[in-house]
């Protein structure tokens, strides 16, 4: 998922040997395969705008999540994606399900139907080489104690153009979704990993922040000191492994660092499915850390934002 940013950085630095006359090489390849990312890119940006023109038919002017704001916007152009998600206001979400199956999007039957999960069953369509999502919430029930849909709306901001409207969120409140998406929605830090396709994004997006926004963004993660070490690491691994420039008030801290090498290093089998709680717990429980970010000013608070880590990490009661 990310061959699309190798192949453009190995041609545009010259990184492999130039084709001879009559002799197709690897930079034909390579330029082959960028054509058809970017053709697929333009096939989903329409698909997106039509899909946006059915729901802003029956009123509903849809927030636009993670690569499907990258179709919107087009930047950054490198950026893969196999589906296009959409955040509509919960009440709203059966009446976009419904309005797009009657434009010839289907489920798929093999499917296994999950009626409280945070989206609705996966859409397809003959002209999409992949799946589209109506959200009813930002994330799962993880995602959503550290960052609320509600947050999510409060964020937006309407972008209208050839008369179709959607929602775009903040550049920071943007990188946080995607940064909770990666890490604690699909249970990266349960398992110890990391997401090589979104730390890679991650650190796009860092560059692109004002100083203002990162600092927005910096405050938001520390009003929960679970988030606040997630933002710390992923700073620390995006440092560490795409060479990412650490602007203030980022920070590459020793503790993340020393984690961050450990996340991206081979590892060995672990005896247990979820070997990154106690690496994770440590990192977000750190003196140091707790005493940064909000409410940290004493022992006794201390020991509270702790709890609030753990509660953060216990098993779902049920899903949305």
């Amino acid at each position: 998922m990310l061959l699309s940013v190798l192949a453009e950085r190995l041609l545009e630095n010259v990184l492999v040997p130039p084709s001879s006359p009559g002799r197709p090489g690897p930079a034909d390849t390579l330029q082959q395969y960028l054509s058809s990312h970017h053709a697929r890119r333009e096939e989903m940006a329409q698909l997106l705008r039509e899909i946006v023109s059915v729901l802003n038919g029956q009123g509903i002017e849809p927030i636009l999540l993670k690569g499907a704001q990258s179709l919107w916007t087009g930047q950054p152009a490198w950026r893969y994606m196999r589906d296009i998600d959409l955040l509509v206001p919960s009440d709203a979400a059966h009446a976009a399900q419904k309005a797009l199956v009657a434009e010839g999007y289907h489920p798929d039957p093999d499917l296994p139907h999950r009626p409280h999960r945070h989206h609705l069953t996966p859409l397809y369509n003959a002209r999409l080489s992949g799946w589209m999502e109506i959200h009813r919430r930002g994330g799962n029930r993880y995602a959503e104690r550290l960052l609320p849909t509600e947050e999510l709306a409060r964020a937006t901001t309407v972008s209208s153009d050839g008369g179709l409207s959607v929602g775009l969120l903040d550049p920071a409140t943007h990188l946080l979704h995607a940064l909770i998406h990666h890490h604690i929605g699909h249970s990266a830090f349960a398992r110890g990993t990391i997401s090589l396709k979104g730390l890679h994004e991650f650190a796009w997006a860092a560059g692109e922040l004002t100083e203002e926004q990162r600092h927005r963004l910096v405050a938001r993660a520390s009003a929960h000191p679970w988030l606040a070490a997630v933002l710390d690491l992923w700073v620390a691994a995006a440092a560490l492994f795409y060479s990412m420039p650490v602007n203030a008030p980022f920070a590459v801290r020793k503790d993340a660092a020393e984690q961050a090498r450990t996340v991206l290093s081979v590892r060995s089998e672990a005896i247990w499915k979820y070997p990154g709680y106690g690496e994770e717990i440590r990192l977000a429980w750190a003196g140091d850390r707790l005493r940064r970010i909000d409410g940290g000013g004493n022992l006794v608070r201390r020991q509270v934002l702790r709890a609030r880590v753990i509660a953060s990490m216990l098993p779902k009661i049920r899903r949305f």
